[in-house]
């Protein structure tokens, strides 16, 4: 049976162990699996606006609609763009939770049955008036930035003696363009992500992208880079590789498995989380692999909606990417 684990953004533990060669040479026997149970887990804490902190929305009318991914910054969230009409949640059900609970699936390439269960924890820095009935367990956790918020509670899952096969992390505000993917093709030996930049990569359409959607370009640099940058918007990340979920004190592996080439694209480590995280997981032997699942962040200070929009339902082709290499030619240059 595989365990899948669905993860929003809130998980505070230890990394442990660094990948063996071994492990890492595992990767290319794919595994589908039949059954499996997914622990999906919202990250996020409470969108401050003047309404809530000056007392005209009391903490017990806060809803699950009231939550942002954003990091922590700022008395009020008043540079983040939002649209109050959306029902985020009734998006994630329809477009997330329900695909994950999906009870059919080409296993092998034959149609067969497939049990897959999905527990959904919501990880957040208050108590909701009300918690809707698909969440499973709600944990209330104080930090400074998510990736701390969702290693406290993924370690208070791992406490309870529950394992899955997957976990899955996303922001509560994250708003899904179309179901998310089928994960009976994932390989368990990979970290799935969206991008935040890449370059010299072939095979990528706007739907892997976060930042930059709509264009026919890659967006790495400089231009001649092979690489990638992950987006920390959603993870989903095999049971196995549980350790290195989230990127919790940004301490560099001192026993590197792997190293980046200095072909690879710049990853802003200085000033982006994402190049952090990008990082996190090279230094630790971590590799990951496209994740095609369009949307935007409801909460944002770019316009992610407005640009990402035109190209939500038919996804262009990233044609002018440079050198075309294919994902694990990539993997290669980083042993």
């Amino acid at each position: 049976m595989v365990h899948v684990l669905c993860l929003c953004f809130l998980l505070a533990g230890e990394v442990e162990s660094l990948l063996t060669k071994k492990q890492i040479e595992k990767r290319t026997e794919v595994a589908h699996l039949e059954n499996y149970d997914v622990a999906l887990m919202l990250v996020g804490r409470t969108f401050r606006h003047r309404s809530i902190k000056h007392g005209k929305i009391a903490d017990r009318d806060l809803t699950i609609n009231d939550l942002t991914g954003e990091e922590e910054e700022g008395e009020y969230d008043t540079e983040l763009r939002e649209t109050f009409k959306e029902d985020v949640w009734s998006n994630q059900i329809k477009m997330l939770i329900a695909p994950l609970n999906a009870t059919v699936a080409e296993i092998g390439g034959t149609p067969m049955k497939k049990h897959q269960s999905v527990d959904v924890y919501l990880c957040i820095d208050a108590q909701l008036s009300s918690t809707p009935p698909e969440v499973s367990q709600v944990f209330v956790v104080h930090a400074k930035s998510q990736d701390q918020r969702g290693a406290a509670c993924l370690s208070k899952v791992r406490s309870n003696g529950r394992s899955y096969s997957w976990f899955i992390a996303v922001r509560p505000d994250f708003v899904f363009y179309k179901p998310f993917p089928d994960m009976a093709s994932f390989n368990p030996g990979y970290v799935y992500t969206r991008l935040r930049k890449a370059q010299g990569i072939g095979g990528l359409t706007s739907d892997h992208f976060s930042f930059n959607v709509c264009t026919p370009s890659c967006n790495g640099d400089p231009l001649g880079a092979i690489g990638y940058v992950n987006d920390d918007m959603i993870r989903v990340v095999p049971w196995a590789l549980i350790d290195f979920a989230f990127n919790v004190d940004g301490v560099p592996s001192s026993n590197r498995s792997l190293q980046f080439p200095t072909t690879w694209v710049t990853l802003y480590d200085n000033v982006m989380q994402e190049g952090r995280l990008t990082k996190f997981w090279v230094d630790h032997g971590v590799l990951t692999m496209p994740l095609a699942c369009p949307g935007y962040p409801h909460h944002d200070r770019f316009n992610h909606r407005h640009l990402s929009k035109p190209c939500s339902r038919t996804p262009v082709i990233k044609l002018a990417c440079g050198a075309n290499a294919t994902f694990e030619s990539v993997h290669k240059s980083l042993a």
